[in-house]
């Protein structure tokens, strides 16, 4: 279905009353950032569910992450290795790709770009048939900080945490 189709037959939708304000946003978005902001969503719904990680702070910055070591693959390795998990070559390459400058996040439901103790969300990397995605975030942990990572599967048209491995950095 073209872009066009798509937007006139939400339009129609959404006069005739089938379609509220939310799932419109819904769709826009997606529209936009497509599985970047579906694989984001459950990175960062994990992230905050997760009572074991006890971060500092629950904010999530409106950027990405600063390009930076914690995506070469030995770093990327050395944080999973205690999990038992590897990560796809080919996941690595495109998470190191995607992240090599910043980008406004302006999808995400919860955020505050000032603040220093915010989560820092990485695009995800993707596999060719975008079927798995490599998604993670660093956070501050009292005076440390951590990562989560997770890899994540494609289930019909959501995105499922396969496994996730959490490091912290003392």
């Amino acid at each position: 279905m073209s872009l066009a189709l798509a937007l006139v037959a939400i339009l129609v939708l959404a006069g005739a009353g089938f379609l509220g304000r939310d799932r419109i946003r819904e769709f826009v978005t997606w529209l936009r950032w497509g599985d970047d902001a579906l694989v984001l969503s459950v990175l960062v719904e994990d992230f905050l569910s997760d009572e074991s990680i006890k971060p500092t702070s629950s904010d999530i910055a409106t950027r990405t992450a600063e390009p930076q070591w914690l995506l070469i693959s030995e770093q990327l390795e050395a944080d999973i290795e205690h999990c038992g998990r590897e990560v796809p070559r080919d996941l690595v390459q495109s998470i190191r790709e995607r992240n090599a400058e910043r980008v406004a996040l302006e999808f995400l439901p919860v955020g505050r770009a000032d603040s220093e103790r915010a989560a820092q969300l990485h695009l995800p990397g993707f596999n060719e048939r975008r079927d798995l995605a490599l998604a993670r975030l660093t956070f501050s942990w009292g005076r440390h900080s951590g990562t989560l990572t997770c890899l994540l599967r494609k289930s019909g048209s959501r995105w499922v945490v396969e496994w996730r491995c959490v490091a912290y950095y003392l």
